[in-house]
């Protein structure tokens, strides 16, 4: 359709262009100008039809260009939304993680507590020395009462 158009209006214009300097030279002077007249409408029919077609060629290419924008617009968009659906992905199972291994840490706190107060117990059963077992007993007492 591009090629073809374009050389269909070309042809008309030269044809008009043709006939106007071959009618021209041929007839006599009233004759010629209402005959260069024609031809001027002819020239203008032809240009116009050009104008016409090249328009229609471009109106055809920007909708062929829009459609492919939109169609690239959308490929980005789903791609952005599965890259995001994965790093919310990832950052539940990181989420889980951190609640086992704090799960994990609160359970070792206590468990050490427990230890320590063990420690302390057996401490004081034995009688070993009460000023360092007044220093551990108040910083345990401290930090068991939140």
């Amino acid at each position: 359709m591009n090629g073809a158009s374009s050389l269909l209006a070309s042809t008309c214009v030269m044809t008009a262009l043709l006939t106007s300097t071959n009618a021209l030279s041929l007839m006599p002077d009233k004759k010629m100008e209402r005959n260069f007249i024609s031809t001027a409408y002819q020239v203008r029919a032809a240009v116009g039809t050009a104008v016409g077609v090249a328009a229609a060629r471009a109106k055809m290419l920007v909708d062929q260009e829009e459609r492919e924008m939109e169609l690239l617009m959308a490929s980005i968009i789903e791609t952005q939304l599965r890259k995001i659906q994965y790093k919310i992905k990832h950052f539940e199972e990181l989420e889980l993680i951190m609640d086992q291994e704090y799960t994990t840490i609160q359970q070792i706190k206590e468990s050490l507590m427990k230890e320590w107060q063990t420690v302390l117990e057996r401490a004081f059963q034995t009688g070993a020395p009460l000023q360092r077992d007044e220093v551990l007993t108040r910083l345990f007492l401290d930090r068991s009462t939140p």
